[in-house]
């Protein structure tokens, strides 16, 4: 799966030796201090700390440095992993920012055991950017009809919800429904339904100063009883427990929820 490292080295540099450039193999550089431009004939691009770029081989690249540099860079042989672009910005920053530590530890050091090393290292640099793609695609794409039946519970959250219609919204079985319904919004529909109710009722209880009863009867529950004992089930404190503790500023957040997914 991942490519094979011929050479691993690192460089300061102030200028670039060459500004313009093609070479035979593939060379992923992870940028360490300083900062420079360069183009690949369609597009150009800036690259920062801890940014990452795949110079392709055979392929023809501009570049010029913008602040002195200290970057870190890999020649290998072998296909790079599922890589649809030259430049790469890293999610975790601290995540790369430890790789790139550890390199520093063993740069030097050119025996056969510390060089297989290096090569786990820039198998962790592409996983890194395998699984934070991954994760991207997961929060950003959601099925269309999982995005209808996700509007109809967000728009009657305050009635009485029916999830077969819901599913019939989605123009799927119930069963089918929900198994893609927790595929794509990484819960099931029920704990959808609980996460808005939930997310009204600590707005309501935070934000306005309505009885208790009004606000069961906005959040959907038929009266104050079944709506205390929902909101402690799942906030382990009482509606009037938690209006209290927010304006005494002893509770910030106690669910924890957020409606903000897709």
């Amino acid at each position: 799966m991942f490519p094979h490292l011929t050479v691993y080295t690192r460089v300061d540099r102030i200028e670039f030796q060459k500004t313009e450039f093609c070479e035979n193999d593939h060379i992923l550089i992870i940028c360490e201090k300083g900062s420079f431009r360069f183009s690949n004939g369609d597009s150009e691009y800036v690259i920062n700390p801890m940014d990452a770029v795949l110079f392709r081989k055979n392929k023809r690249y501009i570049r010029k440095t913008i602040t002195p540099l200290r970057l870190h860079l890999f020649r290998f042989t072998g296909d790079p992993p599922d890589c649809q672009t030259d430049i790469i910005h890293f999610d975790n920053v601290d995540r790369i920012r430890s790789t790139v530590a550890f390199l520093n530890v063993i740069r030097t050091d050119v025996r056969a055991e510390t060089f297989s090393l290096k090569q786990q290292l820039l198998n962790d640099i592409f996983c890194q950017y395998l699984i934070e793609k991954r994760v991207r695609k997961m929060q950003n794409v959601i099925d269309e009809r999982i995005a209808k039946s996700v509007e109809y519970i967000k728009d009657n959250s305050g009635n009485a919800l029916s999830l077969a219609t819901a599913a019939e919204k989605s123009g799927l079985s119930y069963v089918q429904f929900s198994r893609l319904f927790k595929n794509n919004m990484h819960m099931t529909p029920f704990e959808y339904i609980t996460m808005l109710k939930i997310n009204k009722a600590e707005k309501l209880l935070t934000s306005t100063d309505m009885k208790i009863i009004d606000i069961a009867s906005l959040c959907g529950f038929e009266n104050e009883y079944y709506f205390s004992n929902f909101f402690k089930k799942h906030c382990h404190i009482s509606p009037l427990g938690f209006r209290k503790g927010v304006a005494s500023g002893n509770i910030h957040n106690t669910a924890g929820y957020t409606d903000d997914l897709y």
